[in-house]
């Protein structure tokens, strides 16, 4: 899953999916599911992808990130390139897109921010929040084991990495000790909450109170 957008009449579900290939690690693309039923179930209306490999993205997509205001769709999501067959050896990083109806995919571009294409430091999984004041992104950055970004922008377009006061690091030990990483943020009961994983990608299973 990659988030969900609420409409009056629908539910949309835009979503990562996984292909195996030849000469990659993997070949992603970015596919929609449609819910009428207010969640229980969800279809496909389109038999292929929502936004498809291109020039600009040649290798794989992941990761979206949709938001619908005022008319306007915007998608935040992750382009991937590979260098061999190893899934370590890659450059990730974070782009946007716009659609009149949230189908059709246009104007497709990386976003200007730090720690971007330039540093050759992989980015992935945006998950954006829209206050009265800003758009709020946590991210997944990754120098060596992956560690969790939020930055700040006024338009959604220009983003200023904010980590100081943040506060979220590597436990000492246990599960989230070597990395953390795919931050899912939502507000509930007045208070707002982080979904993330640790180690090797959320490897082991956490056992609830």
């Amino acid at each position: 899953m990659g988030c969900l957008a609420f409409l009056p009449d629908e539910i949309r579900l835009y979503y990562l999916g996984w292909n195996l290939v030849d000469g990659a690690p993997f070949r992603n693309r970015i596919g929609l599911a449609v819910s009428r039923d207010g969640g229980r179930s969800f279809r496909k209306p389109y038999g292929g992808p929502v936004l498809d490999l291109n020039a600009d993205d040649p290798q794989s997509l992941s990761y979206p990130w949709v938001m619908h205001e005022h008319g306007v769709w915007r998608m935040w999501y992750g382009s991937v390139r590979f260098r061999g067959n190893d899934k370590a050896a890659l450059e990730a990083r974070l782009r946007c897109a716009d659609s009149a109806d949230g189908i059709n995919w246009t104007n497709r571009r990386d976003l200007p921010m730090p720690g971007g294409p330039a540093t050759k430091v992989p980015l992935s999984r945006p998950c954006i929040v829209r206050d009265a004041a800003h758009y709020r992104m946590w991210y997944s950055r990754r120098p060596s084991g992956y560690r969790i970004d939020y930055a700040e922008s006024a338009d959604g377009w220009q983003w200023v990495r904010r980590n100081d006061g943040f506060g979220l690091d590597v436990a000492a030990s246990g599960w989230d000790s070597e990395s953390v990483e795919y931050a899912c943020i939502f507000d509930q009961g007045g208070a707002r909450y982080m979904l993330y994983n640790g180690n090797g990608y959320g490897r082991r299973d956490l056992v609830w109170p």
